[in-house]
């Protein structure tokens, strides 16, 4: 709820959502590229509380284009499935707050850090050639090795390291981030 009222107090005219689960590339970031983008929470039974957002396809064109200039490989695709839970769910708390303006929607990617640095840049460089106040909403919850019955099981590593990127990223520690040891 709190990201939410602060999505609000921003004041974005799109979001541009990063989820782990949506679809994804191992050498390419995947936006969605379908006009209307719709999603429920059907697989956690309450199929009732449904979504339907507008996507910024020109932004996501341009996304495209400035990633392209970058070196970085991306491919639009038409959603062939609803939205993902690492989207819906932070977008159910914006929306709850009030903010409702178009989405974009894409996944990840295994390609390196720094690849993926340049392609946000590539996101921001985007925004600005189009004039849009974007707000980047990226879903995740880092090692997922935090406890016994995780889906890749415990490491007691997993703690250090989610504090020492959530600790680079407060202090916008870009390098740090670029350097962290990914395993």
């Amino acid at each position: 709820k709190r990201i939410g009222v602060l999505v609000k107090e921003a004041a974005p005219n799109v979001l541009v959502v990063i989820s782990p689960h949506a679809p994804l590339a191992r050498d390419a970031i995947i936006i969605l590229a379908s006009k209307e983008l719709r999603g429920d929470f059907g697989n956690f039974g309450v199929p009732q509380v449904s979504f339907s957002f507008e996507n910024d396809l020109d932004l996501v064109a341009e996304i495209a284009r400035k990633a392209k200039e970058a070196g970085v490989t991306t491919h639009e695709l038409k959603a062939t499935r609803g939205l993902d839970h690492g989207t819906l769910v932070p977008l159910y708390y914006i929306r709850e707050a009030g903010v409702n303006v178009p989405v974009v929607v894409m996944g990840f990617s295994f390609i390196s850090p720094l690849e993926l640095y340049t392609f946000g840049k590539a996101v921001q460089s985007a925004l600005a050639a189009l004039g849009r106040r974007g707000c980047v909403v990226a879903s995740g919850d880092l090692s997922h090795r935090l406890l016994p019955d995780a889906p890749a099981g415990y490491h007691p590593q997993g703690k250090v390291f989610d504090s020492q990127i959530m600790s680079q990223l407060s202090s916008m520690d870009v390098r740090g981030v670029l350097e962290t040891d990914p395993v």
